[in-house]
């Protein structure tokens, strides 16, 4: 599996604790992963797919729909 690590802020760079990150296939629209970003806003989710639609869901904030994202192995 693949993995993308990030970190979720808001428009002040603020970290937002408590997100949700939602991975889903950018074709069919089901859902991959999904993962809650840590006290930092930072998060880890693994993937099987190399091409994933990512949307971030915040309390009282509304969602961010980051487009579709290509995952790719470091190296």
């Amino acid at each position: 599996p693949l993995a993308m690590r990030g970190r979720v802020v808001d428009t002040a760079g603020v970290p937002r604790a408590g997100a949700m990150v939602v991975a889903t296939d950018p074709t069919s629209g089901d859902e991959l992963a999904r993962v809650v970003t840590d006290a930092d806003g930072a998060f880890t989710i693994r993937l099987d797919a190399a091409n994933v639609r990512l949307r971030v869901l915040s309390i009282g904030s509304a969602p961010s729909d980051l487009g579709v994202v290509r995952v790719t192995a470091a190296g």
